[in-house]
């Protein structure tokens, strides 16, 4: 949905939680 190699602060700090699989 959003660009990875720019994804946006907030959802940056949880993505780290979620499964990148989620992520991407």
């Amino acid at each position: 949905m959003f660009p990875l190699p720019s994804p946006p602060l907030p959802l940056r700090k949880p993505s780290k939680t979620l499964p990148r699989a989620a992520s991407n």
